[in-house]
């Protein structure tokens, strides 16, 4: 899944928010800070890491989020991605954990790059709540909250990184503070429908300034399968009735 994909699903989900009297009860970060995340990651000793960079970077999405994004939310999601494999991490100032979703579970979490890279992002969100944010107090406090991983129930199966990408999408859609169960998450049969269903949703949004071009298409494209279906079951009919004459003699 192309990260462009993630990133405008949290402007999605911000203006979603927004929408709903206002009421914030969760805020999402997109996922462009993640090189920087990354060589933090695999050089945590860095002499001089690029926090500046970074906090520039959820500067400019919030920017881009205008109005949409506010951090008086009680659930505050930053997605994560290493390789090719999604997660996010959501800040939860109602329990005061850092709450690690993820379609798999790590037993050993200090080796995880996953793991480290949420435990960076929580260390430096605190850094940028308590500097540059004003709307919400307690940025300080995030270090001391409790990292854990949300023990899904699709933990028990193999699943492969290329799906990581619905279920990160999926999991900042539903998760609430706690564990949920999805019927259709837990179902590989079922995960390509939801595939589909967030894609329609993500072409169909009124903030998707080609969604016009794209249901001119679509109504292009329905027409010109209806009229090749015809065709088609005229062909059919044709074919039946040459196998209901009579063979000539």
């Amino acid at each position: 899944m192309d990260e462009k994909v993630i990133e405008c699903w949290s402007l999605l989900l911000n203006r979603l928010e927004a929408e709903d009297c206002g009421l914030f009860r969760s805020s999402f970060f997109g996922i462009r800070h993640m090189e920087i995340i990354l060589n933090l990651v695999r050089d945590p000793v860095q002499q001089t890491p690029d926090t500046d960079r970074l906090y520039n970077t959820w500067d400019v999405f919030r920017t881009d989020c205008g109005t949409d994004f506010s951090f008086k939310a009680d659930l505050i999601f930053v997605p994560i991605k290493i390789e090719a494999h999604y997660a996010c991490v959501c800040i939860n100032f109602n329990s005061r954990t850092i709450d690690l979703l993820d379609c798999k579970y790590y037993s050993s979490p200090r080796q995880s790059e996953i793991c480290k890279a949420g435990h960076i992002v929580a260390s430096l969100m605190s850094d940028y709540v308590e500097s540059r944010v004003k709307e919400k107090n307690g940025g300080k406090d995030i270090p001391a909250f409790q990292f854990r991983q949300i023990p899904f129930a699709w933990h028990h199966q193999t699943i492969n990184d290329t799906e990581s990408g619905l279920f990160a999408m999926m999991h900042m859609l539903m998760y609430e503070g706690e564990r949920f169960d999805h019927v259709d998450l837990d179902r590989k049969v079922n995960r390509r429908y939801l595939v589909i269903q967030l894609a329609a949703t993500l072409l169909l949004a009124d903030m998707n300034i080609i969604r016009e071009g794209v249901l001119d298409k679509v109504n292009g494209f329905i027409g010109d399968k209806l009229q090749i279906a015809k065709q088609l079951e005229a062909r059919r009919k044709a074919a039946r009735r040459g196998e209901k004459k009579p063979a000539k003699r």
